[in-house]
This record gives structure tokens, sequence and C-alpha cells, in this order.
């Protein structure tokens, strides 16, 4: 038995204290996911870089894409926009605010589509996956991921990016803290060119998800694919 019994158990709570105080928070770190999706609440922006305001849901005609939301703005062309989207469920085509099926000229026409995500812990892993007509680039904090396809000269190009979602991994563009994604969208000269978008349309529909390291006293859950932060805990916050 030891002569100092005390001095024993102080030290295994000393052991146990510093063990404690040695993970983040005092707790164990684990991997916390963030769903983010086109909707509604992504702020627009023009091509000089002027906030418009928020974007709108737009389908070809009701039927046009197989998701298109009751109050979305119907540009009445005949169909397409025939992305499978079921690995980025919520997900809906949207552009530019006040446009309509008779706004005119529908090309040239560009959009920046942008929000930002705090994420409170280091980021482990990052993708998003898209779909445009005619052209969309993907930027995360200013920097170019990659495009898809065509404003003129490869019309195969601009068909093919609104047919299938292309995926990019943005995890090496991504940092603890204020992230900020942009979508850069805009209209080709395809159909009837500067015609009104009634016969020459427009949109863009994405999703993704971010993870990083948080911890389990400060995430609740990983998110309900909505861009809803409330479903975040307080490891995510979206501006």
């Amino acid at each position: 038995m030891s002569k100092f019994p005390a001095l024993r158990q102080l030290a295994i709570l000393l052991g146990i204290l510093l063990a404690f105080l040695a993970s983040p928070s005092g707790v164990q770190a684990q991997t916390a996911t963030v769903n983010f999706v086109s909707d509604t609440t992504w702020a627009v922006s023009n091509s000089a870089g002027i906030f418009l305001n928020f974007a709108q849901n737009v389908c070809l005609n009701a039927q046009s894409p197989s998701n298109c939301p009751a109050n979305a703005t119907l540009y009445g062309y005949p169909g397409g926009w025939e992305a499978d989207l079921s690995s980025i469920p919520g997900a809906t085509w949207i552009w530019a605010p006040g446009i309509t099926g008779a706004t005119a000229p529908a090309y040239p026409a560009e959009f920046r589509f942008s929000k930002s995500f705090d994420l409170r812990g280091t980021p482990v892993s990052g993708t998003i996956s898209i779909a445009a007509d005619d052209f969309a680039e993907i930027l995360v904090n200013g920097q170019s991921v990659g495009t898809i396809g065509s404003l003129t000269g490869n019309f195969n190009a601009a068909v093919q990016s609104q047919q299938y979602l292309h995926t990019f991994d943005i995890y090496k563009f991504l940092v603890h803290g204020t992230n900020v994604i942009t979508i850069r969208a805009a209209n080709g000269n395809y159909g009837c060119g500067s015609g009104p978008y009634s016969c020459n349309p427009a949109g863009v529909v994405f999703g993704g998800s971010l993870q990083f390291q948080g911890s389990a006293g400060n995430c609740q859950g990983t998110g309900n694919g909505n861009g809803d932060p409330s479903s975040q805990g307080n490891c995510m916050k979206q501006r």
C-alpha cells in the first residue's frame, strides 16, 4: 500500500484533467458536414459585381425539370434540363431575379450566385456537383475551381453541361473560417441568341458538401441539405 495515498489520488486526477484540456474544447474532435444546394437563398450580382437580390427558381415549363417548384418562373420552353439531381436532393434550377420568358436579350447574360460559410474547424474535404445552361465557373474564395459548358462555338459542350452533373473537388480551396462559394453562370449564343429567354433559356443547379474537424461540444448534427444554418449547430454559420 502506498504511504502517500492522497498524493497518488491527486496525481491521477491531475492526469485526467490534463488529458481533458488537451483535446479541443475539452471534448473529442469529430468530423462535421455542411451540405448546400442551389435555392433562393443565394445572393445574386451582375457581371459588374452589383448586388441585385436573391436568386429565383426557374423552369423551362411546369414539367421540365421534373422537380420544378410550384412558385418557379416558367420560361415557356419545350423541354430539357434532364440532369439527374438525385445526388443533391433539394437543389433547384435558379437564375437572376426579375427575369421571365419575355425578358430580352437572353444573350449575353452573366450573373454570380454567392454564399458565405464560416467553417469552425479545419477543412478535410469538399465537393460540388453542378449543371448549367449554358456555362458556369465555380469559384471558392475567389479562386477558380473549374468550368463547364460553352458560350459560343461548342454547342455539344453546352448541351452536356445541362444534361449531366459535373463534380469538382474543392477541398484545397477551403480554409478554416469564412469561405465564399460563387457560381459565375452565363447564357450562351444558342437558340434565338439575343432574343427572349422563352427561346434561349438559362439556369444553373448545384449542390455539395463541406467537411471539417469540429468537436462534439460545438456541433449539432450534419445539416438537412437545404442550406439551413440552424441545423448545423455552432460548427457552421452561413452569411
